[in-house]
């Protein structure tokens, strides 16, 4: 049985726009051989293409409005162990990053 892959990314507040996401899952979708599924860790679910999965951020013991002291702090939830109950190699991009070429390199890496 193969893996799952994911693409992940996070989004929170209102410093990105929905419209964010939206192009980096296409971006994601166009770089990607075999099925994936693309994962937005998000406060707000308005506007999010229909493939894009919407989960919570996980707690990371801090009050969101801690959260943009750094800018990174919210990311740290991807380390758990039981993410979202996910199993299989996820691959985080941030929303400014820009996707040039094909992802599937770094599912292909061998090691859990």
């Amino acid at each position: 049985m193969t893996a799952e892959r994911f693409i992940c990314c996070l989004k929170y507040g209102t410093a990105f726009a929905a419209d964010y996401v939206n192009v980096l899952y296409r971006a994601a979708r166009a770089a990607m051989r075999g099925p994936f599924r693309f994962i937005c860790l998000t406060d707000r679910v308005e506007g999010l293409a229909p493939d894009v999965e919407a989960f919570p951020i996980p707690d990371v013991g801090l009050a969101p409005q801690d959260w943009f002291v750094g800018g990174v702090w919210p990311k740290l939830g991807i380390y758990d162990r039981h993410f979202h109950g996910l199993k299989g190699r996820i691959v985080f991009v941030d929303l400014d990053m820009v996707i040039l070429r094909d992802l599937d390199a770094f599912f292909d890496l061998p090691g859990s």
